[in-house]
């Protein structure tokens, strides 16, 4: 497996409303353990709060990721959407960010 940048401790995932059990296993088995996981949604200042130094989010529907919250996320990578649908995700501000993935 190619190196990554950061060592796997240093990266942060953050997953929100409940994303399912087996996300959380998955990544714990490749050897990250900097996961903050939710079970429900948090409020925009929240979110904005936890998402700031995160490189990773998974979120499921009910999360909305505005311009706003996009652009607190001074590190994010990727996002994934655990649901149908992006529609709860600027996908114009992400665009707009380093953000390559959703």
């Amino acid at each position: 497996m190619a190196k990554v940048s950061l060592e796997k401790d240093k990266i942060k995932f953050l997953l929100v409303e409940g994303v399912h059990q087996k996300a959380l296993e998955s990544l714990r088995a490749a050897g990250y353990t900097n996961i903050e996981f939710h079970k429900g949604a948090l409020d925009d200042e929240q979110l904005k709060e936890s998402i700031r130094d995160a490189h990773f989010i998974g979120l499921r529907s009910r999360t909305h990721l505005t311009e706003d919250v996009i652009n607190a996320a001074e590190k994010l990578v990727a996002i994934g959407c655990f649901c149908i649908g992006t529609n709860q995700v600027d996908l114009d501000a992400a665009a707009k960010t380093r953000d390559p993935g959703i």
